[in-house]
């Protein structure tokens, strides 16, 4: 299943996080990353999913941490998860917005209603 980059309804569930995760470390750990199959294996990822490519990298990072620093990362970046929680809502949905204006502009041009 592919997802379109800044489709509203992305979402993933944990099963299939973790299932790309295992995937991307198992390339990572049997190949040298110099090697383009593990770069390639990562973008094979990426693309099915949809996923950002350094929001990937940052939950591959976050689960590879001790259960101490993970319990730390944990609290800090949930707080700040909420807190933010309200701007980004808002950035996406001006960028959702500008874009289906822009479409709208480009419809009207082209002399489709």
């Amino acid at each position: 299943m592919s997802y379109p980059k800044n489709e509203k309804g992305f979402a993933i569930t944990l099963e299939d996080l973790l299932q790309d995760i295992a995937s991307a470390d198992d390339t990572a750990q049997t190949i040298s990353e110099a090697n383009g199959e593990h770069r390639s294996n990562i973008k094979g990822i990426l693309d099915e999913r949809g996923y950002h490519k350094k929001a990937f990298a940052d939950f591959r990072a976050m689960h590879a941490m001790s259960d101490e620093k993970f319990a730390d990362y944990w609290r800090t970046m949930s707080a700040c998860y909420e807190a933010y929680k309200i701007e980004a809502e808002s950035r996406i949905s001006d960028l959702l917005d500008r874009k289906g204006a822009e479409s709208s502009g480009m419809e009207a041009d082209m002399g489709v209603n």
